[in-house]
């Protein structure tokens, strides 16, 4: 990847290069070829015989089509870079801000954490909670939840203030109607291959992938 700006204090970075001003290049130099070899045609062509007018009226038809191609590809390259332009700052919009995405994160303070939960359904579910290490340190047992965005309230003074994991058991229900989410402060943006992502709790995440926004 090739840094190519700053946002605010935050490093934005893009994965694709331009070649608009290449294209560019290639298409005058193809105007000009084809009007060199236009005027050697005319000027070697046999007088008795002189080059046909619906040849001639093809020709310059199939290079037409091929200049208007090539600026076209162009325009919509310049469309493009836009588009990628504006889903950035859409994408900065967001640096500072808490928000809430599909994950499995969980950070403590004074023993305190709380775990999300969005239920499509209503379920009986337990969680146990791991530390960076992948030991299991705090448990929360049976718990009958509605349908919903559901919170969890941990409590444990032995948890100590950092990053940890959580898994979800569903003891009565559909699995699948149980998703896990985390919630961070958005602190960087990167320009993807595909998309926008987010620097969030360690990681990167698809700017698609928040569901909700609120601040900090």
């Amino acid at each position: 990847m090739d840094q190519v700006g700053m946002v605010g204090s935050v490093p934005v970075f893009n994965d694709k290069p331009s070649k608009f001003a290449d294209s560019e290049v290639t298409s005058e130099k193809l105007q000009m070829d084809f009007l060199k070899l236009l005027t050697k045609q005319l000027e070697y062509q046999d007088p008795m015989s002189p080059l046909d007018n619906t040849q001639f009226t093809a020709q310059m038809a199939q290079f037409t089509s091929l200049s208007e191609q090539q600026k076209g590809n162009g325009l919509l390259e310049k469309l493009l870079q836009s588009m990628t332009t504006d889903h950035l700052n859409q994408g900065v919009a967001y640096i500072g801000k808490e928000v809430v995405v599909e994950g499995n994160n969980l950070e403590a303070r004074d023993g305190r954490a709380t775990v999300t939960l969005d239920l499509d359904e209503p379920a009986t579910v337990s969680v146990t909670i791991f530390d960076a290490e992948g030991k299991r340190v705090h448990s929360i047992e049976s718990r009958t939840l509605e349908a919903g965005r559901r919170q969890l309230a941990v409590e444990d003074p032995d948890l100590g203030e950092g990053s940890y994991t959580y898994a979800v058991s569903v003891l009565s229900g559909n699995e699948k109607a149980v998703t896990s989410l985390e919630t961070g402060v958005v602190t960087g943006v990167v320009n993807g291959k595909d998309e926008v992502l987010l620097a969030l709790n360690g990681r990167q995440v698809s700017l698609g992938d928040v569901r909700q926004v609120g601040l900090v």
